[in-house]
């Protein structure tokens, strides 16, 4: 687990080392474990974002050869041609940027519930909710909208918006402290 600061436990680094001696890189732990959640998840993304996690986690690419491959002008930039070395660069950070946001947001507790009803169901609106309830839980968790933004697209009012995405993020603090009574059994 990563700290608020950003920080490992000791114990997440004591267990990494553990790992690294019988020869298990944690690294490489932690990729194919995106790379398995991008598939997973990826039938709820959009396309780009869908694409940035599995060059990234499924075929190993960095965020700089995406900028390259993504055929950034000019690019491998030529020797003092700072304009376009800089356009590259803010092209990766973008990238780097939009992978922070989709895997912050895959891997939160909402857009599993969310994802794992939906897809489920396999009905228009998980037992029990409105259809509103399914297009603002929609557009928050799993397409990553703020409250402003979906409220804009939905039509609805930012006060409307906030209490369904409060009820759905109740609904998944219930659904997690359920499972980890019955001790992560599924």
């Amino acid at each position: 687990m990563v700290r608020a600061n950003g920080q490992r436990t000791t114990r997440e680094l004591k267990d990494d080392l553990v790992r690294a001696r019988r020869g298990v890189d944690p690294r490489r732990e932690a990729r194919e474990r995106m790379a398995s959640l991008a598939h997973a998840a990826g039938g709820h993304l959009d396309p780009v974002e869908r694409a940035v996690l599995e060059a990234v986690f499924v075929h190993g690419h960095t965020c700089a050869e995406l900028a390259r491959l993504r055929g950034t002008p000019g690019y491998p930039p030529a020797l003092g041609d700072a304009s376009r070395r800089t356009q590259a660069t803010s092209e990766a950070r973008r990238l780097r940027r939009l992978l922070g946001r989709v895997v912050d947001r895959v891997l939160s507790p909402e857009f599993v519930y969310v994802a794992n009803l939906v897809g489920a169901s396999g009905l228009p609106a998980p037992p029990g909710w409105s259809s509103t309830r399914r297009r603002v839980a929609n557009a928050i968790f799993l397409r990553g909208l703020s409250v402003r933004a979906a409220a804009r697209e939905l039509g609805l009012s930012q006060h409307v918006v906030r209490l369904h995405s409060d009820a759905v993020r109740a609904m998944a603090d219930a659904a997690r402290a359920a499972h980890a009574r019955m001790g992560g059994a599924a």
